[in-house]
Parts: structure tokens; sequence; C-alpha cells
């Protein structure tokens, strides 16, 4: 996680704690992401995931990889490896 936060420090973001949230963010939230950053006026939430499903790597091996989730459209999604972090 600290190497998120690092890239969107980087990236002029403003990072904050969930309790230093504006009441208007925290109630469109369901939940406390793991990162909250804005800038410009714009939010980014980051949902970090530590551990890497063994399969993923033989996909990746393999070509490429699509994540599929249960959200409305990836409009606003972006997906971050290791490259991206460094």
């Amino acid at each position: 996680m600290v190497k998120a936060e690092r890239k969107l420090c980087k990236l002029g973001y403003r990072l904050y704690t969930y309790d230093e949230l504006p009441k208007e963010i925290k109630n469109k939230l369901s939940g406390a992401p793991d990162i909250r950053a804005e800038k410009d006026g714009k939010w980014a939430f980051g949902e970090v995931s530590i551990t890497r499903p063994p399969h993923i790597g033989n996909y990746l091996r393999a070509g490429k990889v699509i994540l599929i989730l249960p959200i409305e459209t990836s409009r606003n999604v972006e997906v971050w490896g290791e490259e991206e972090l460094k």
C-alpha cells in the first residue's frame, strides 16, 4: 500500500485518512477504502490486494489478463501492478 500511496503523491494527489474525508464524500462510500486521495477536486480511492491468486501468474505468462468486476463500467478504473508502482 505504501508504494501506491507514494505514487499518488508523486502524481500530485493529497492523501486523506478516512476521518479527514469531507462528509459529502463519506456519504457516497459504502465502506472505508484502503487509499483515499484527492487532486484538483477529483477523488481517487484504492483497494489494495497483497495476495495474488496463483493462476493469475500463469495467465500473465500465457497472454493478457482481463479483470472482470461486478461494476457498472470500468470508465474510472485503473489497475496497477508492481511495474506501475516503481
